[in-house]
């Protein structure tokens, strides 16, 4: 209401150009008084300044405004956004992300174009002023702006589908650049640079062309009606002579309703120019509302009693995103089993079988289509997110960091975390030495450019300590040999850390094709085609002891379709 009441304040204050023409004309040219004249140009001069005052307001205010919406929607937006990210790349939506719509509507509320906006809703008082000053003045302009907003219609019409392929064609073109520099080492080896250069040309000349496409019709419909409006200027002087003539109307007049007739057009001569300005910052204002609609943040739940690492998965079933081509409908199909604290568990399964989804349905990262996963008998979705999250340590199969410093990814951002908890996760991992050696230690910055500083092995043991820092009461290993496949002593780190966090009554899975620290495990679980074929203690699935033809058989499970129900059966 504050900038509906400032708007309009500042509208009508741009009345005082014509009113002080009119008075300069009719009343200060016949009688000749400088007395009068100086006392209206006194009162002209306050009025710019109130005008110039409330304008500043406005624009202050549309800038705060735009701020507190991203504050008060940017948390929400990132972190639903990365809550949902795996649900909406399952639905293939190609739409932008909601931290990238909210920097849209941002956007839009801080520019001038959304001023022009405000201003629309006053531009009645204008056309009301120039009725009174002729009716047919008033019935030109009014005719005129309705032209200029058909033409507005009309653009936007003419260049919606072009709109829509340019997107399209930018999207291609920034993920080409970005997967190009991902995938840099393949590409050096079989000496692609000049290939790919050459097929990337033609894609940026193909998102050229679009643009050229799409701004012509903008660029052609401004130019427009930038002169239909130096027409009307003209016509208005011309109509305004005839009735000046015809005793109708006096001389200010003509000039008064020059000035009220650019004051109708300019908020729609503007509008034009930033069209596409102000038709993004709606469209995203609408897609934040749906985004909202469907992925409002839930209210946290009660604090429960301390998680002790208590697993029960009964009848879970998953369909896989995005499906599968070869028939099959799960990836995983009726998984049950209970793991108490302090359990070791050892997922073995051969290539597909549906270890990955089921470390992922373990943590929460995804929900399973049927059945249910509960955490220390609640359902993971039950649990408050900040009672939940040191509780789980989740190494997942590729290791990757974000950029800060070394001890705010092993802290995980947590603000509560101390010096001690990430240094003893550091030494757990073994990587707490190889920091120190860092010039800045822990606070060793990890950007793009500053990763190549650690190596990938240090980088992966960091990833290790993150997993570890608050002694979780449930950790999951996803293939913790190629999370891991860097360091030398991936074995014994693995071994070393699962026998120290069982011992502090820590449920331990780790998911794997050979069996990986086995003999610090009390539990296996066999999966072939995402079913479970066998589920018990070490001793009965595998067999004791442990021999090199147990390992041998468990390496060549099958990656589909075949029973490996008498794998390590004596």
């Amino acid at each position: 209401m504050l900038l509906v009441a400032i708007s309009g304040i500042v509208n009508l204050l741009m009345l005082t150009g014509s009113i002080y023409m009119i008075q300069i004309y009719d009343r200060v040219l016949p009688s000749g008084s400088i007395v009068t004249l100086l006392g209206l140009f006194g009162i002209v001069l306050l009025l710019y300044c109130f005008l110039g005052l409330f304008d500043l307001t406005r624009q202050r205010l549309l800038a705060r405004i735009s701020v507190r919406m991203d504050l008060a929607l940017g948390a929400a937006c990132f972190g639903d956004w990365i809550s949902v990210q795996e649900h909406s790349r399952a639905q293939g939506g190609g739409e932008l992300s909601p931290l990238q719509q909210l920097v849209h509507l941002r956007r839009l509320l801080s520019s001038p174009a959304f001023v022009c906006v405000c201003d629309m809703p006053f531009v009645p008082i204008f056309l009301v002023a120039l009725y009174l000053i002729h009716p047919w003045l008033g019935t030109m302009v009014l005719a005129a702006a309705a032209l200029a907003c058909g033409m507005v219609v009309f653009g936007r019409w003419l260049t919606r589908r072009t709109g829509i392929a340019s997107v399209a064609q930018d999207t291609i073109l920034t993920d080409m650049s970005y997967q190009s520099r991902r995938l840099t080492e393949p590409l050096r080896a079989m000496r692609m640079e000049d290939d790919l250069a050459a097929y990337w040309l033609g894609l940026q000349r193909s998102s050229l062309v679009w643009h050229q496409r799409l701004h012509f019709a903008p660029e052609a419909l401004a130019a427009f009606s930038k002169t239909f409006r130096l027409m009307l200027q003209s016509a208005i002087l011309t109509v305004g002579a005839v009735l000046v003539i015809q005793g109708k109307i006096s001389a200010g007049m003509i000039m008064a309703a020059s000035i009220l007739a650019g004051r109708v057009l300019a908020p729609i001569d503007q509008i034009t120019g930033g069209w596409r300005l102000i038709a993004g910052g709606w469209a995203a204002h609408r897609q934040l509302h749906t985004y909202f609609e469907h992925y409002a943040p839930t209210l946290e739940a009660v604090e429960l009693p301390a998680p002790t690492g208590r697993i029960s998965v009964s009848s879970v079933s998953q369909t896989p995103a995005p499906p599968r081509g070869d028939g099959s409908q799960y990836s995983l199909q009726d998984i049950t089993f209970d793991l108490q604290p302090g359990d070791g568990l050892c997922i073995l399964g051969g290539l597909d079988a549906g270890k990955s989804a089921l470390a992922k349905l373990l943590v929460g990262i995804s929900p399973p289509t049927s059945g249910e996963v509960r955490f220390d008998a609640v359902k993971l979705s039950l649990w408050p997110s900040s009672q939940i999250g040191p509780a789980i340590g989740y190494l997942p199969e590729v290791v990757e960091l974000l950029p800060a410093t070394i001890f705010d990814n092993i802290s995980r951002f947590r603000a509560e975390a101390t010096d001690t908890q990430a240094i003893n996760a550091a030494k757990l991992a073994r990587v707490h030495d190889e920091i120190m050696a860092l010039p800045d230690g822990y606070s060793t910055f990890l950007g793009r450019g500053e990763q190549s500083v650690l190596s990938q092995a240090q980088l992966q043991k960091i990833g290790l300590a993150r997993t570890l820092v608050f002694d979780p009461a449930l950790i999951v290993m996803d293939d913790p040999r190629r999370s891991l496949c860097r360091c030398p002593d991936v074995e014994e780190i693995v071994h070393e850390v699962t026998r120290h966090m069982r011992n502090r009554n820590c449920t331990v899975v780790i998911t794997a094709r050979q069996p990986c620290a086995i003999s610090a495990l009390n539990k296996v679980l066999i999966l072939s085609d995402g079913r479970m074929k066998r589920f018990g203690p070490t001793e009965e699935v595998l067999g004791q002891p442990y021999p090199a033809r147990v390992a041998a058989k468990v390496r060549a499970l099958p990656s589909r379709g075949n029973d490996t129900s008498q794998v390590g059966n004596r």
